[in-house]
């Protein structure tokens, strides 16, 4: 009589094995589609470098292929590839912008070397492409000449940090 009690009292043990079974197989799915749904909203990033932009330190005054100014990092860890990377200036006065790319016709970047990437220790230089005069008369060798003009870049459509402020050139 004692066995017959304690059989009515507890869960077969069929059934818990199909209840644990259940809650694992639901346990699992719930944890698969979490991962999946967090896996899918990763954004590619830009970049973690940081720049800074100053006055060219040998301004020429010839014109439509003024040097405007360099840039380098400040933060280097990733060589951004010249394929993804934008670098435009605008003129504060004008109120014009410019697209800058290695020999460009507007504005031409130039690099210490001539590859893919700029690297994270390489200080490039910005200057005018020679068919567009961005300084106007700033180059006509005026004494106290100068033009303001703002740079701001983006690597893989994100911005990248940096001294994007006015930066004055003679």
């Amino acid at each position: 009589m004692k066995n017959e009690m304690k059989n009515d009292e507890a869960v077969s043990p069929v059934i818990a094995t199909i209840l644990m079974v259940a809650i694992t197989v639901v346990l699992a799915g719930v944890l698969y589609v979490w991962a999946s749904e967090l896996a899918g909203n990763q954004t590619e990033a830009g970049s973690l470098n940081q720049y800074k932009a100053e006055d060219h330190p040998t301004a020429t005054t010839d014109g439509m292929t003024d040097n405007l100014m360099r840039l380098s990092f400040v933060n280097g860890p990733d060589d951004l590839t010249w394929s993804f990377l934008t670098i435009t200036l605008f003129d504060e006065e004008d109120g014009k912008t410019y697209k800058c790319s290695p020999n460009g016709a507007d504005c031409s970047v130039g690099e210490e070397t001539a590859d893919t990437v700029w690297s994270g220790d390489e200080v490039i230089s910005i200057a005018e492409g020679g068919s567009t005069d961005i300084c106007g008369s700033a180059g006509s060798g005026a004494e106290g000449a100068s033009c303001e003009v703002k740079v701001s870049m983006q690597y893989k459509g994100k911005p990248i940090a940096g001294t994007s402020g006015i930066v004055a050139v003679a």
